[in-house]
């Protein structure tokens, strides 16, 4: 017999089946199931991998679409999937409404009818491409380091107790994702931290930067899953700002964070502990803080 080299880890992207114009960049495809959100907390998947609606990491828990739209995904921007021009398709009391699979919701770049997005007052919870669509495969030149011990680190972070520091309350008001051109009416921050505590029944994210005052830090309560995605599989910390990145707890405000060219926007909806608040970082200091977060020991 003879011995065969392992495949190469792959990762894929989708293109429109009439027009192949791209519908996603390249991919990863999900084998973490503690990283799905089966509640509409936030994204179904994280940012940057796919799924199957048949793949075993999804339960009785997790809702799938139609058979006809098998290929789940994250939330996209504007520049990859749009909403389709019939209001009658896309208008719902949270926005981009999903219906039924007899009436797609997701066209591409060229105006063909692809996907179905899912929705509600929180957020988009996932986008799922038809059959149809072409997937291409390459070897991944950046693969994934195995999550497993990133996964018992993110535990073990998690479990700490807050620091003894007073929430963060401040910072601008009303300042927008989808408008770029006001972002730095939000409250400047430099050389950002980022660790996570909280204990199993609250687990969040502690901000600290300059310009926060010594005794207080940014707390940020994120549901599990979205702890697995940033410490264990690499997720962008931030989305468009089409479409920002949103994670929500029931016990606490909203939060969304979106990257323009080198500005991140971070805001939070008015509500306990941090209150409503709206805070700039550079882009390259805010990916730091979170490369350094994954590596705590």
């Amino acid at each position: 017999m003879v011995d065969r080299a392992p495949a190469s880890p792959q990762r894929h992207r989708f293109l429109c089946p009439r027009c192949r114009s791209a519908l996603t960049p390249w991919l990863r495809e999900l084998a973490l199931r503690e990283a799905l959100s089966a509640r509409d907390a936030t994204w179904l998947l994280p940012g940057g991998f796919f799924a199957h609606r048949d793949a075993a990491l999804f339960g009785d828990d997790v809702p799938t679409p139609a058979e006809a739209y098998p290929w789940l995904l994250a939330p996209l921007g504007e520049r990859w999937l749009k909403a389709h021009p019939d209001l009658g398709r896309t208008t719902g009391c949270c926005g981009l409404s999903y219906r039924d699979e007899g009436r797609p919701n997701l066209i591409c770049p060229r105006g063909h009818e692809v996907g179905l997005s899912y929705r509600e007052c929180r957020g988009p919870h996932w986008y799922a491409l038809s059959d149809e669509a072409e997937r291409q495969s390459e070897n991944d030149p950046r693969p994934l380091v195995d999550p497993g011990p990133k996964l018992a680190r993110a535990r073990s972070l998690a479990a700490r107790p807050l620091p003894a520091l007073a929430p963060f309350a401040g910072g601008a008001h009303e300042v927008r994702h989808d408008e770029p051109e006001g972002w730095l009416g939000a409250l400047w921050l430099e050389a950002p931290s980022v660790e996570c505590a909280g204990g199993e029944g609250a687990p969040s994210f502690v901000v600290r930067a300059k310009g926060l005052p010594a005794d207080r830090a940014l707390v940020l309560r994120a549901p599990w899953p979205q702890i697995v995605r940033l410490l264990c599989l690499d997720e962008p910390p931030w989305g468009s700002p089409d479409l920002p990145l949103v994670w929500n707890d029931a016990a606490a405000p909203t939060v969304e964070i979106s990257r323009h060219d080198e500005l991140i926007l971070l805001t939070t909806s008015a509500g306990e502990p941090s209150g409503g608040v709206a805070l700039v970082f550079d882009a390259n200091e805010w990916a730091g803080a979170w490369a350094r977060a994954a590596q705590a020991p």
